[in-house]
């Protein structure tokens, strides 16, 4: 049975995704997660929250989704917090995690916990799938580069693996983990939670006019707002939910764990009412109904994403 994934920043934000229909949720930790900003985590909350959702039959992923560098593997190494959590009767039912040294990690200390592949790394072909599949591996978070047609086809190859697969939310400029200007202008590293996104700021871009007699700049806008040329849309797979069940993806997953409880709420109740709807005879009215009520919300303007 697929699941519907919603994203938690805080234990208010979990409990309502939960109220609204979501059957897991995902969170982090601000060392280890790529949400060190604006996360209202510690261990204890943690605990507190995988102790909520398993008492009422909903499951809890917790990302260790940073690039690592060796201090981090160091941090891991000495944690006892985190051992405890992973070891405790309160552990969670999965790690989201992408970089290969703590993967390594997790099977040398905790061999017996689900791990889950961050789409930080960008997997986008069956070879991939079964790569991870054989370092025991047991979901795949595709890239959101993947189209419909290469899911099929990864699921058709390997369909033994969890496929999750993002249907909502906000889209890089770049593939996940490949961008640097936050490290470039702000030394805020994305890849350890810290992105101040650059791209979504207003640019400008001035061309030189090697001419005397004509002026030697002209200021290129995109309107009178400003150029916004690297802010990417919004992802809206709404419209696309059957297609995507028939295509074997095992769980749909919601971005925005630093969006407003309203906001998680309200998505989550629209793709909870489309799912638990796929097969009616009215689908297309309730698709239509939900993708009316997703554009109330507050948005960069929707697309499909590279469907």
């Amino acid at each position: 049975m697929f699941e519907l994934l919603a994203p938690s920043g805080s234990l208010k934000k979990m409990k309502f995704a939960f109220e609204y229909g979501a059957d897991a949720v995902y969170m982090g930790l601000p060392d280890f997660s790529l949400r060190a900003r604006l996360n209202d985590y510690n261990i204890n909350s943690v605990y507190e929250s995988i102790d909520y959702a398993h008492k009422i039959g909903k499951k809890v992923y917790v990302t260790f989704n940073i690039f690592a560098h060796n201090s981090h593997i160091e941090n891991l190494e000495n944690s006892g917090e985190i051992k405890k959590l992973l070891s405790s009767a309160s552990k969670p039912d999965a790690v989201i995690c992408s970089d290969p040294g703590i993967i390594l990690w997790m099977k040398e200390n905790f061999p017996d916990i689900d791990i889950h592949l961050s789409t930080q790394m960008n997997t986008l072909n069956y070879k991939a799938v079964e790569f991870w599949k054989k370092f025991g591996v047991k979901r795949i978070i595709l890239g959101r580069e993947c189209t419909l047609e290469d899911i099929i086809t990864i699921k058709k190859e390997i369909p033994d693996i969890e496929i999750e697969y993002f249907v909502h939310g906000a889209m890089c400029m770049a593939y996940s983990g490949r961008c640097f200007l936050s490290k470039f202008f702000l030394n805020k590293s994305a890849n350890l939670g810290e992105c101040t996104h650059p791209c979504r700021f207003s640019w400008k871009k001035v061309a030189e006019i090697e001419n005397k007699d004509i002026p030697r700049q002209i200021l290129l806008e995109e309107d009178e707002k400003g150029s916004y040329f690297f802010s990417s849309y919004d992802m809206c797979m709404i419209e696309y939910m059957n297609e995507l069940v028939l295509a074997g993806v095992d769980s749909f997953k919601i971005e925005g764990r630093t969006k407003s409880v309203f906001y998680v709420s309200q998505v989550v109740k629209a793709y909870r009412d489309v799912l638990d709807n796929i097969n009616s005879s009215n689908i297309s009215e309730i698709v239509e109904y939900n993708k009316n009520e997703l554009e109330k919300l507050v948005s960069r303007g929707y697309i499909t994403g590279f469907l």
